[in-house]
Parts: C-alpha cells; structure tokens; sequence
C-alpha cells in the first residue's frame, strides 16, 4: 500500500512539475474558460463568426421533421444564416470589469426550392441584415485561488436592432428582437488537473414587455422568461494548442400577446460543440483562435442547426 501511495504521489508531482501552471494559465489558454477576462487596467477585444444552416427542425413535441414536410413536399426549403458577434471589455481592476457586445447579421436566407411546377407558390427570402441588440454588462469575482475561480455577472439588452414590426412578407426575419431585457448569472472555472479545465455558467433573463404597430394594428407582446446554461471541458494538448467540447442548454417560455399566450410559443434547444483552438503572441498581446462545429441535438419549436464558428479573442 506504501508503495502504491508514493507512486500516485509521484505521478502527480510529475505531471505538476512537466506542466507546472495555475488555474489562470488554463483559464487563459488557446481555449478560454468563462472566467476569462484581461488583466487589470487592460482591455480584450473578441470577435465571432457563426455560419449555420438546417433544412429540419424540432417540432413542439421535440421531434425532429424536415422543412418539406411542412410545405407538404412542394418545397425542399434550407435555412441559413451569417452572423458577427464583436465584444470589448474592459478590466476596472482585478475583481471588476465590464463588456459591450454588438451582434451583426449579414446573412437571414430561406431558400425554397420549389418542386417542379410550383415556382409561383414559393418565394425565396431574405432576412434583414445589419446591427442585432446590443448588450452592456459586467462582472464581479467571488472565488479567485488555484483551484476555482467563479463570478456573478448581469447584462442589460438594448433594442438596438430592427424590430419584428417592420418585417413585410417578403422578408424572413428582423435583426431585433423589439425589446430590452434584463439578465443575471454566474461563471466559473475548475482545474481538475494541471492539462484539463472544468467550465460552467448560467443566466437568468428577464423579457420586458413591449407595444407593437403596423397597419393600423398594435397591440403588447411579452416574450417568456429564458433560462441559458453553459459548460465546457478543454484539454491543453501543448502549450499552444488545445481541444474541447461545449455544451449549451436553453429555454425560453411562452410569449403572451394582449395577455394571452401565444400558442407553441415556447423554445428550447441542446447542442454540442467539438472545438479546437490555439494560441500566439504579438509583442504584449495573446491571441487565441478558436474554431468549432456546432451540433444541435435536441430541441423544441426551433430549426435543428449545424454549422461552423470561428473566434478570435485579443487580449492587449
């Protein structure tokens, strides 16, 4: 028994002493973790490029039917969409800082694919493109050892982007959801051992109401309340290079329009992430590049997508 415990101790010591690094050191390396953020006095700048597509979606009872179905196999329709996430942040000091993300959609495209004969009944269409809503937020540390560090952080969402009111018939979506939002949540980061990182988080959004017109109609719409979860499991294969999994859970409840609710208007959606990232330097400045393919696999009212992301995250 002696001899086993001294060789765990061994093994253990060994792998400290051939990758001797702290919790910081996988929190900031070539993958992330969600406590992630620049030194103090510092600023981060992270941009991502989302490239999705799907022709099935979940239905309300979660199973998965093809868009043909829908249209009755008059029409193969495909989804796609291009979208553009740029975040600043900012580090007060070592506890404290705050973000400012900016989505922008340059692609929304639903092409129809009309079966032979049935040109005339299905036109293709484009979503509007241009800046989504933005969000203001912040963040506080609560635990920061070489073990774990967690944070609380919450967010405000603007209604900076175009609002479903303006949508006509020919187009497929806005940029906007029409209204502002209030979120509250927390991150945190594990080191299991000294190569692989533990990361998990969670938000609580609150929808606020908002009034609508077009036509000469109008009428008070409050979407549901959303609950997002997150988690991530990275293994730092070299220094500069890492691989990884994502997963994300979320959940919105049912929108009410004039206070009724809006019938299978309730979402939710699984997916998973393989990922692959890596990490330079430039002068003072780290560089991680991030890239994955994204995996729904489960869902309820919403487009089962796949797709590639790619993220750069700059810290000066």
């Amino acid at each position: 028994m002696k001899k086993v415990i001294m060789t765990l101790v061994s093994v253990f010591v060994c792998l400290n002493v051939s990758y001797s690094q702290t919790i910081d050191d996988l929190v900031k390396g070539p993958i992330p973790g969600y406590t992630c953020t620049p030194d103090a006095g510092k600023f981060g700048i992270l941009t991502e490029m989302v490239s999705i597509s799907t022709k099935t979606m979940f239905d309300e009872d979660g199973n998965e039917i093809t868009l043909e179905d829908l249209t009755g196999g008059l029409a193969d329709p495909k989804m796609s969409m291009v979208n553009l996430y740029l975040t600043g942040e900012y580090s007060l000091n070592k506890n404290v800082g705050f973000l400012v993300n900016s989505p922008f959609f340059l692609k929304q495209q639903v092409r129809m694919n009309p079966a032979s004969g049935y040109e005339d009944y299905f036109t293709d269409k484009n979503g509007k493109i241009g800046l989504g809503d933005m969000t203001i937020g912040g963040w506080y540390f609560l635990i920061k050892n070489q073990i774990i560090q967690f944070m609380a952080h919450s967010c405000f969402t603007l209604a900076t982007g175009s609002s479903p009111e303006n949508v006509n018939e020919s187009e497929a979506a806005s940029t906007g959801s029409g209204h502002s939002s209030f979120g509250v949540g927390a991150s945190a980061d594990f080191m299991m051992v000294p190569k692989i990182l533990l990361s998990a988080g969670g938000r609580f959004t609150i929808n606020n109401k908002a009034s609508f017109s077009t036509d000469g109609d109008s009428w008070d719409e409050k979407e549901g309340n959303q609950i997002h979860l997150w988690g991530r499991t990275s293994f730092k294969v070299m220094p500069n290079l890492s691989t990884g999994l994502d997963f994300e859970y979320f959940l919105k409840g049912a929108t009410k329009v004039d206070g009724g609710e809006s019938s299978d208007s309730d979402l939710n959606y699984m997916n998973i992430t393989p990922m692959v990232g890596c990490q330079l330097s430039l002068g003072t400045s780290i560089i991680n590049i991030t890239g994955g393919y994204l995996l729904h696999i489960s869902g309820k009212n919403f487009p089962k997508f796949n797709g590639f992301l790619i993220n750069t995250m700059i810290f000066f």
